[in-house]
C-alpha cells in the first residue's frame, strides 16, 4: 500500500500588518477564506473537517487536547476519575457557565447531549455517535455539577474521544428541544463565540461571546467565507479581502511568502493512499500489491507534485495518532524489483 502523508497549510498576514489591521477600527472583524461550506454546525451529525472548524468555537467539551498534542486537560469538566474496572468515569463540571442562549450547562446538560446519541434514539446518520459512545450503557446526573458514564466494557480510547469536536461537545438542551431538526441551523454551545448568521455557500458570521466563563475572544467577529478556488483564496490574502486562508495549494506558498504573508506548516491528519478490493484477483496476490508499491517514486510525487510540503508515512496512522509505529518501514520505490515480482 502506497500512502502519503500531507501537510495542512494555512496562511495569515504578517504580524505588523495584523496588528494595524486590528486596531485600525471597531469592530474587530476576522475574515477566514475556506475551500468549503461546512455539512453542518450539530456535533452530532457532522464528520468533516470544514464543519469541525467552526464547531470548536460555537462548543466545548468536557476535556480539551493540550495544544500540539493529543493529552487532554480539563474545558467544562474540572476533574475526573475513573474506577478499578474502567467502567465507571466521573467528572465534576464547572460551575458558573452558561450556553449561548442564556440557560445554565450543567450535569443534565450533558446527559442530553450524550442520550440523544444512544440507543434507542441515535440515528444511522450520527457518524460519530458509536465511536465515541458505544460502550456508554447509562448516563447518571449525580448532581447539577457531577455527571456519572457507565460503561458496559472497558474502553481504552474514551477520555480522549470526549475532547474531540465530532459527538462529544456539549449542547443547550433548551435549543434542541426549541429547535428540533432546525438545530443544526441554529447551534448553541458555550464556547467563546456566538452564532450569527448562515448565508450558504457564501459565510458563516459568528460574534464574541461577551459571557464566555474563560479567556475572552480577541475578535468580536469571525467571518467563515466559502472561496471554493485555492488561486482565489490567495488572491483574497493578498489584497487584504481575507486576514486568513487555508487548504494552500503547493505551488501558491512561495508566491504568498514573498508577498509578506506568513505561511503556517504542519502535518494533517489525513494520509493520501491506493487502496485494493484484496478479495479480487489480480489484487488477491500480495506481490501484485508490493509491486504496485514499489512501482511508485513517492519522493518525487513529494518533490514535485507537492513542492516538498508532505511527508512519507510509513503505515495507515499519521505519527501523533495513539498506535502509530514507528517500526512499520515502507516498501522503497524499485522498479526492477517491482517488475519481477509480476
Amino acid at each position: 500500500m502506497r500512502k502519503l502523508l500531507f501537510f495542512t497549510l494555512a496562511v495569515l498576514m504578517a504580524v505588523a500588518v495584523s496588528v494595524n489591521l486590528v486596531f485600525a477600527a471597531p469592530p474587530k472583524i476576522l475574515v477566514y477564506s475556506k475551500a468549503a461550506d461546512p455539512q453542518g454546525l450539530d456535533p452530532a451529525y457532522v464528520n468533516e473537517i470544514e464543519s469541525g472548524k467552526i464547531i470548536v468555537n460555537i462548543y466545548e467539551t468536557l476535556v480539551k487536547y493540550k495544544p500540539g498534542s493529543t493529552a487532554v486537560e480539563p474545558c467544562l469538566a474540572t476533574s475526573w476519575t475513573q474506577s478499578p474496572d474502567g467502567l465507571v468515569w466521573t467528572f465534576k463540571l464547572r460551575k458558573g457557565v452558561k450556553f449561548h442562549d442564556g440557560t445554565p450547562f450543567n450535569a443534565e446538560a450533558v446527559k442530553a447531549s450524550v442520550e440523544r446519541q444512544l440507543p434507542p434514539r441515535a440515528t444511522s446518520d450520527m457518524p460519530y455517535a458509536s465511536f465515541t459512545f458505544e460502550p456508554v450503557k447509562q448516563v447518571e446526573a449525580v448532581d447539577p455539577y457531577t455527571v456519572k458514564f457507565i460503561l458496559s466494557k472497558p474502553y481504552a480510547p474514551f477520555l480522549l474521544n470526549l475532547a474531540m469536536c465530532f459527538a462529544a461537545p456539549v449542547v443547550s438542551p433548551t435549543a434542541l428541544k426549541k429547535y428540533g431538526p432546525d438545530f443544526n441551523q441554529h447551534p448553541v454551545g458555550t464556547g467563546p463565540f456566538k452564532f450569527e448568521k448562515w448565508d450558504h455557500d457564501q459565510q458563516i458570521v459568528l460574534v464574541k461571546n461577551d459571557q464566555y466563563w474563560g479567556k475572552k475572544a480577541l475578535m468580536d467577529e469571525v467571518v467563515y467565507k466559502t472561496t471554493k478556488e485555492s488561486t482565489v483564496r490567495a488572491s483574497e490574502l493578498m489584497t487584504g479581502a481575507a486576514d486568513i486562508i487555508d487548504g494552500v495549494d503547493p505551488n501558491d506558498v512561495k508566491k504568498l511568502e514573498s508577498s509578506g504573508m506568513k505561511v503556517l506548516k504542519s502535518p494533517g491528519m489525513n494520509i493520501n493512499y491506493l487502496a485494493f478490493f484484496c478479495n479480487k484477483k489480480p489484487f488477491s496476490d500480495p506481490r501484485v500489491r508490493q509491486a504496485i508499491s514499489m512501482a511508485i517514486n513517492r519522493p518525487e510525487v513529494v518533490k514535485y507534485l507537492y513542492q516538498g510540503y508532505a511527508q512519507l508515512a510509513n503505515g495507515p496512522l499519521p505519527s501523533f495518532i495513539p498506535g502509530y509505529n514507528p517500526a512499520l518501514k515502507a516498501l522503497e520505490y524499485n522498479p526492477e524489483k517491482a517488475k519481477k515480482l509480476l
